[in-house]
């Protein structure tokens, strides 16, 4: 190990400080993720507290609007007799989770439809505002005649262009708390209905972030930063050991505020999940990558080596006259390889059958059989062709050559290619036919002894 590194030590430091470099642009990239992330999450939640207050205030309206078909029974009738009146609101029915629907004439006098009276509401802001000739809601809840905090809508009796009454209805806190429930943030949040001064309308239910004795946000915040007119406020607060993020906005009526309050962890655990994930999916690819690098070095090294050995074989050919060939009988061409510019002037990437044919006629006439072998493997079942021969090479002279030849058949037992290999084999044939010619010659005479006469 210690005998690599001394060997690869640059390239060691190149890794080293590519690891480096990697984590800490890793460490960059998921600041950046943060910020974005924080920068996206504000923009959300701004979003989602106008999108929140936007529902809750067409909620009321659609009240406002079912109020509004009631008064169809008491345009007609006198208001001023209280009987009929009585009768009159008793034998409708209750509608849009109201708690109670009531009708009071000019004088303030109620009569709800179940018969029951809610005490004169002539000194009440919304009935003040609803005898003007506009609908209302009550600036804050307020009190019923069950001792009941109670939000009220209400909506002019309208006749000939003049109030002469007003239809009435009332929300328990539960019914505010289920609409100020609509899309609460990953069930941690809480969004809250808040009056200009601070008293708490309505609330998400369930949640340790505003106890539920809390009446006024205000004075539970008292850092808190009311929204200017037409803009959302974000803010964040510590209490209780905890850093919450607070977004308000208003809702456009009575001054009241719209507010979601969020715990800054819940932020953080999305921003670590989202960071987690970036990373692991960045680290996934980087692993390909390097795989991919790994891979695409060990193939360079491999035909590198493959070029080498290939150039080696090549060399090694030129030295001893060594030529490999592929005949095709399919395509009906051959390829050479190796020292094939000994035999011929015309180097080719691949020879057509008459070229073929040309070469065959170099082949000296006493060696044919060797050729006529080579052209008939297509009506024999020979598997290979091998023997010595002379080719007439290009500087005009016979050198011995050994062939050595493989037939491939296919499964028909036809030929499809001949591979082989022709190697200079002068010297020693010379050498051979050499000794063989001494043998037969007796050293004494000098004339033919008895073996020459049996060969």
């Amino acid at each position: 190990m210690k005998s690599f590194f001394k060997h690869n030590l640059f390239a060691s430091i190149g890794v080293v400080l590519c690891c480096l470099a990697l984590v800490f642009i890793l460490f960059l990239f998921r600041l950046a993720v943060n910020n974005q992330y924080e920068s996206t999450m504000q923009d959300y939640l701004n979003d989602n507290v106008n999108a929140l207050s936007n529902v809750f205030y067409t909620k009321l309206n659609d009240r406002l609007i079912m109020l509004e078909s009631q008064t169809r029974y008491f345009k007609d009738i006198d208001l001023t007799d209280y009987n009929l009146m009585k009768s009159t609101i008793m034998s409708t029915k209750g509608i849009g989770a109201f708690k109670t629907i009531g009708v009071a004439n000019s004088s303030g006098a109620t009569i709800n439809y179940n018969g029951k009276s809610s005490g004169n509401i002539l000194l009440s802001d919304y009935y003040k505002a609803a005898m003007s000739g506009k609908n209302a809601i009550s600036e804050t809840t307020v009190t019923d005649e069950d001792g009941e905090k109670v939000l009220a809508l209400a909506v002019p009796i309208m006749r000939n262009g003049k109030a002469v009454g007003v239809i009435y209805g009332t929300f328990t806190q539960r019914v505010l708390n289920s609409i100020a429930d609509t899309g609460n943030f990953a069930k941690q949040g809480t969004n809250l209905l808040v009056t200009k001064n601070g008293t708490v309308i309505a609330r998400t239910s369930d949640t340790e972030i505003i106890p539920e004795n809390t009446d006024n946000f205000f004075e539970m915040f008292p850092e808190a930063v009311k929204p200017e007119k037409g803009k959302n406020s974000y803010f964040t607060i510590k209490t209780n050991n905890k850093e919450i993020i607070v977004v308000m906005t208003e809702i456009g009526t009575h001054g009241w505020f719209y507010a979601t309050v969020l715990p800054r962890e819940v932020l953080s655990k999305q921003v670590n999940i989202m960071s987690r994930f970036l990373l692991l999916t960045i680290a996934g690819m980087v692993f390909v990558f390097l795989l991919l690098l790994l891979l695409t070095v060990y193939l360079m090294r491999n035909n590198d080596k493959a070029l080498k050995s290939n150039e080696r074989f090549k060399l090694a050919n030129a030295q001893e006259q060594n030529v490999v060939f592929d005949y095709d009988y399919e395509r009906q061409t051959l390829t050479m390889e190796g020292n094939s510019e000994v035999i011929t002037k015309e180097i080719k990437s691949e020879y057509t059958r008459d070229d073929v044919l040309k070469f065959l006629e170099l082949v000296h006439e006493d060696d044919s059989n060797i050729c006529r072998e080579f052209l008939s493997v297509a009506e024999d079942d020979n598997t290979s062709v091998s023997g010595e021969l002379r080719i007439l090479c290009v500087d005009g002279h016979y050198y011995w050559f050994r062939l050595k030849s493989m037939v491939v058949r296919n499964e028909e037992g036809k030929p499809t290619h001949i591979i082989g290999n022709l190697t200079n084999a002068d010297e020693q044939m010379n050498k051979e036919l050499s000794l063989i010619k001494q043998a037969e010659i007796d050293p004494l005479t000098g004339i033919f002894n008895k073996g020459a006469f049996k060969t």
